[in-house]
């Protein structure tokens, strides 16, 4: 732990008195107390030096005291969550202000149970689910209170995805997100190995034991793997007695400003939870209007995150308020303005017009912030519902969890992966100077055999152990999706494809020595496809390359990685190199269901419904022109207007694939060519994807 911060666990230093501090009762008075934290936590220049303006010194003591003045234990927990956590950072890069970050969350990540009474905080049981719903409040009230002491947005931004559990969605490559995960697995490391109310600590190893256990939906596995490799060399001291006893020992004298100023806070976060539990959003404003505390309730009425919110002055644009006749609210009739025009409080029930044009019946209160001059100082603002019952937080977290996630590995699905590709995608098409990114395709060879041959809970499996395998492989920043039934896709952010093809190369061999659960006999292998993304990419187009690369991976005999680099190359084995490719040729493979008379029939029925026409018949093998020409020889805007030529040919009936009639199984190779001049080889990448879909629909492709 730095100096720094180190010296303000082990001291208390009085801090003057500030506005609104005399004890609170009233809600204006408890609320302007918080306002005032938000005046205290203006880092000064002078300090920016020992802390990096990530917080006030003085607030960062105000906390630490009022958590000291709580609890010990709870101090003296965050202390030792805070040195696990650097210490992992560091071996995994961390350097310089972000680690500085990391130690700040990790002191104040339980900053919320200030306000938990004892009760709670110290059942001798496991808390009842209401008792659990208290807990999951008390986070979000921390989060508003860091919000409103001007912590630095990482800070918060890593202790709010670490309590919302969005572990795979903090895999995306953004510092924060491996943040919130290396708190999050020091955190339970520590809970799990110290005694609590309701049980004996666990040992070391029961501890590492059980974080593995729970590894893809809860922790990052390559963090766990780091915290044991730390604990072996450098952890020692957090297992010696006397740490927690010198930390406790140097804050046995409490002055009574210390505690006036704790119970202040104590104060502050009970009635957060009030607010929290009771209305549907809230937030502050100073005296210039400018946001100071803007809680998670309010980004789902205005659909505006906390971190844009803060940065933000109070306008009326903010959200659309009409009255019952559909007119809109002038700026004057809204409670805020009065309440800035007169220092009284005003309420007021209207429509919010929400993204749909929907409507929902809120009541808005506005409260003056005095200070003890009578002095305006702010205002806060609160909102119900009429409509309908306030949210569960944890069940919508669940729900939320269940829909992008697969259910059987715990990875990303399909739609979760597409939306962080789309993501990831914005972000690098707004740079010019963007690093690059790869994309990753593998698939399980032979998959369907293993169904066959064994059963269907022994292909589940063999999924389940190779995402636990490559899930062991991958970086903290890389992204693991299951695409659909056997095929699997990483997102290598800041990955060229060089380092691409190395990473698909290593994991291609550690799944050839992959040993499947209570199966010693079953050998698994994959076929790896990847692309790296180019200039005027869309995320389909990039999706479409890798996949391309994929299937000739598979086309070379599988257990093989190729790839598809630059503008204009081909794919390329990952052992050899072949000659390049013409980017305006596009071809793919897939397997019909159907009997070859049926196909016949399939294809007369695809050309006569997309304008085409057959050009030629050979013996297996069919020319067809889909689309219409223009007078000019460049394609049109509509697919229509975008003419192909495509090449068909019938295979051979694929056998070895199991129990089904190997008669009615055939694979059908295509290979499309534009007719005209495409603008550029995307926009022909991206027709002749859709030509092939298309044609997949109307041959049963399986």
């Amino acid at each position: 732990m730095s100096e720094a911060l180190n010296s303000m666990v082990e001291e208390y230093i009085s801090v003057g008195p500030t506005a609104g501090s005399a004890h609170p009762m009233d809600s204006s008075r408890v609320l302007m107390a918080l306002l005032s934290l938000a005046r205290d936590g203006q880092t000064p220049e002078y300090e920016i030096d020992d802390l990096e303006g990530i917080v006030s010194s003085r607030v960062l003591r105000r906390i630490l005291s009022a958590l000291q003045f709580r609890d010990e234990a709870t101090l003296s927990h965050a202390r030792r969550v805070s040195c696990m956590a650097t210490g992992m950072a560091s071996r995994l890069g961390w350097e310089g202000r972000m680690l500085r970050v990391l130690e700040v969350a990790a002191l104040l990540h339980d900053v919320g149970k200030i306000g938990v009474p004892d009760h709670i905080l110290m059942k001798p049981a496991k808390l009842s689910p209401d008792e659990s719903d208290f807990m999951s409040a008390q986070h979000d009230v921390g989060i508003q209170l860091l919000q409103a002491c001007r912590i630095d947005p990482a800070v918060i931004q890593i202790i709010s995805e670490m309590y919302s559990h969005a572990e795979g969605d903090s895999s995306t490559g953004r510092i924060s997100g491996q943040g919130a995960k290396i708190l999050a697995v020091a955190d339970a490391f520590d809970s799990l190995s110290n005694d609590q109310a309701y049980r004996r600590g666990l040992s070391r190893m029961e501890v590492l034991n059980i974080l593995t256990s729970k590894t893809g939906r809860r922790f990052d596995r390559n963090i766990v793997l780091a915290l044991g490799r730390w604990l072996d060399s450098d952890g020692g001291f957090l297992f010696d007695p006397e740490l927690d006893l010198r930390t406790t020992a140097v804050n046995a004298v409490v002055d009574w400003e210390t505690v006036r100023q704790a119970s202040t806070m104590g104060h502050i976060v009970s009635y957060l939870y009030l607010i929290e539990t009771l209305y549907d959003g809230f937030y502050i404003v100073d005296s210039d209007l400018k946001f100071a505390v803007w809680n998670r309730g309010s980004e789902n009425l205005f659909g505006l995150g906390s971190g844009e919110a803060l940065q933000e002055i109070w306008s009326r644009r903010l959200a659309r308020f009409v009255d019952e006749a559909g007119r809109e609210i002038p700026e004057k009739e809204y409670p805020l303005y009065k309440v800035m025009e007169t220092g009284r409080p005003h309420s007021a029930t209207f429509n919010l017009i929400r993204e749909d044009n929907s409507r929902e019946s809120v009541e808005i209160l506005s409260l003056p912030l005095l200070d003890h001059d009578g002095s305006l100082q702010g205002a806060a603002e609160i909102f119900r519902n009429l409509a309908g019952v306030k949210r569960n937080p944890g069940r919508y977290r669940e729900l939320q969890w269940a829909a992008t996630r697969d259910p059987l590995t715990g990875v990303a699905n399909r739609g979760s992966l597409q939306a962080k590709l789309n993501e990831l995608h914005a972000a690098w098409a707004e740079r010019t100077d963007a690093p690059p990114l790869s994309v990753v395709f593998l698939d399980i060879d032979h998959f369907k055999a293993i169904n066959d041959n064994y059963d269907h809970s022994t292909g589940d499996r063999v999924l389940i152990d190779l995402v636990q395998l490559l899930q062991d492989e991958l970086y903290s920043g890389e992204l693991l999706g299951r695409y659909g039934g056997e095929e699997f896709v990483i997102l290598c952010p800041e990955t060229n494809i060089e380092q691409a093809v190395e990473r698909a190369e290593r994991l291609r061999r550690s799944v050839m020595g992959m040993r499947v659960t209570n199966q010693p006999t079953l050998h698994v292998t994959a076929s790896f496809g990847v692309a790296q993304i180019r200039q005027g990419d869309t995320p389909e187009c990039l999706m479409k390359r890798a996949d391309q690369a994929l299937y000739e991976a598979k086309r070379a005999g599988r257990n093989k990685t190729c790839h598809i680099g630059g503008p204009g190359s081909a794919a390329e084995p990952a052992e050899t190199l072949v000659p390049a490719c013409d980017p305006f040729v596009y071809d793919s493979s897939f397997i019909s269901c159907d009997a070859s008379d049926v196909i016949v029939t399939k294809l007369s029925g695809f050309v006569n419904d997309n304008a085409g026409r057959v050009l030629a018949v050979e013996e297996k093998k069919v020319r067809i022109r889909i689309g219409r020409s223009r007078l000019l020889a460049g394609w049109g805007k509509t697919s229509l207007k975008q003419p192909v030529q495509l090449e068909l040919e019938l295979a051979a009936a694929v056998k070895g694939m199991g129990k089904r009639d190997v008669s009615r199984r055939r694979e059908i190779r295509v290979s499309v060519r534009p007719v005209g001049q495409p603008k550029d080889e995307n926009q022909f990448q991206q027709r002749a994807g859709q030509v092939v879909e298309l044609l997949r629909s109307y041959c049963l492709a399986e």
